[in-house]
């Protein structure tokens, strides 16, 4: 069985490649889980996550998963500062966004009651 992911597509942006319920709880991480404006594809496995075609203005918006190294806000991207236990929770962080990608249901926003 196939599952779409449940995000809004913009001004005719390709989604990401349905999720195979085979999978299970894993997902390969040469998986597409986004596209650029002009199609080319990025996979589950990737550092960055392009973004852009998903909102509605196509304003720029990056997925970072690295988070250390920027004590002088410049992120360290060089693939010997990244070690196992980095790439651990990285994964942990990538699996925790395509399970919100691929599963998650629309939420509306309920007005303030005062209360």
């Amino acid at each position: 069985m196939k599952i779409e992911a449940r995000i809004e597509l913009y001004n005719g942006a390709l989604g990401p490649d349905p999720l195979d319920a085979s999978f299970g709880v894993s997902l390969p991480l040469n998986h597409v889980i986004c596209r650029e404006l002009d199609g080319t594809s990025h996979t589950v496995g990737e550092f960055v996550w392009p973004w852009t075609a998903y909102t509605a203005h196509q304003e720029r918006l990056l997925l970072h998963f690295y988070y250390w190294g920027r004590l002088d806000r410049r992120a360290t991207t060089s693939k010997a500062a990244i070690t196992a236990e980095r790439v651990a929770r990285m994964r942990e962080l990538q699996f925790l966004m395509t399970r919100q990608i691929i599963t998650a249901t629309k939420t509306h926003q309920r007005p303030c009651t005062g209360n």
